[in-house]
């Protein structure tokens, strides 16, 4: 499990990836910007809370925000959910 933090450096410093919460049975949330960034390289540290941006889809329905426990390494990046 990595922070939201690591898995956009990982997306070649790119929003737009689709992640899971590990405590999720089952929805996913895509990620729309990391402190108002779309891509490019982050001036935060990654141990730093980060502003993430992000739809999330689970049973109680479609919910656009910012992403609660984005610095916490609970999250795994996920293929798009087309």
């Amino acid at each position: 499990m990595k922070t939201i933090y690591q898995l956009y450096v990982e997306n070649g410093h790119r929003a737009g990836f689709v992640v899971r919460h590990c405590l999720w049975s089952s929805g996913f949330a895509t990620i729309h910007s990391v402190d108002g960034k779309t891509r490019g390289t982050l001036t935060t540290a990654s141990d730093e809370a980060t502003t993430v941006i992000a739809t999330v889809v689970n049973a109680s329905g479609v919910r656009k925000g910012e992403l609660c426990s984005a610095d916490e390494s609970v999250w795994e990046k996920r293929p798009p959910a087309f």
